[in-house]
């Protein structure tokens, strides 16, 4: 999985250094409704709206999994609790007393 994330992120950070190097003109973008202009240049514009669409996708798809997210903790808690009372937790489960005790 690492290497999947190196070979798709190391090219988009190279394209992006380009990009970031060939557009270094300012930008004015005017705060509208407010009286504010601020003069920055092309590629945080186009770079900023990238990462701050990203921000909301990624918050877009992980916030409403937090449901699943919970019910799985509470399954795994529970799984754990069943285990640790039959005695499957730690490896080999106890003798049942009532049984007679095995040969060996």
């Amino acid at each position: 999985m690492k290497i999947l994330a190196w070979l798709t992120g190391a090219p988009l950070a190279i394209i992006a250094v380009a990009f970031s190097v060939a557009n270094r003109d300012a930008v004015r973008l005017d705060l509208w409704p407010l009286p504010f202009s601020v003069d920055i240049p092309v590629y945080v514009t186009v770079l900023g709206s990238v990462a701050f669409g990203t921000v909301l996708g990624w918050m877009a798809s992980w916030l409403p999994a937090a449901r699943l997210r919970a019910r799985l903790r509470a399954r795994n808690a529970r799984i754990e609790e069943l285990e640790r009372e039959s005695g499957l937790a730690g490896g080999r489960p106890e003798p049942d007393p009532r049984l007679p005790a095995p040969e060996s």
